[in-house]
């Protein structure tokens, strides 16, 4: 099953592994707008960069929203380091 119809795609609150999302988003190889919401640790840029630019050839737009609610107490320095990490040109 494949879902080549699909162009647009938004995931709220994927509480599930990231290689079940993986695994879901293979199916999905005609996106061009990808948005993913998420509370999970899925903050891995590398795996993302490397899963979209071998698995979502179309993909134009792909927008990554999450969110900590742990109590760990972080600077400003170190959220700017975990952005900078999805800030590139792939």
């Amino acid at each position: 099953m494949h879902f080549q119809q699909l162009t647009s795609l938004t995931i709220e609150d994927f509480h599930a592994p990231i290689d079940e999302l993986e695994s879901f988003l293979l199916l999905t190889s005609s996106l061009h707008y990808l948005k993913l919401t998420n509370g999970e640790n899925m903050l891995d840029s590398k795996r993302w960069e490397q899963f979209i630019s071998i698995n979502l050839h179309q993909l134009e737009k792909f927008e990554f929203y999450f969110y900590d609610w742990r109590p760990i107490e972080h600077t400003p320095t170190d959220l700017e380091l975990i952005i900078d990490k999805f800030r590139t040109r792939f």
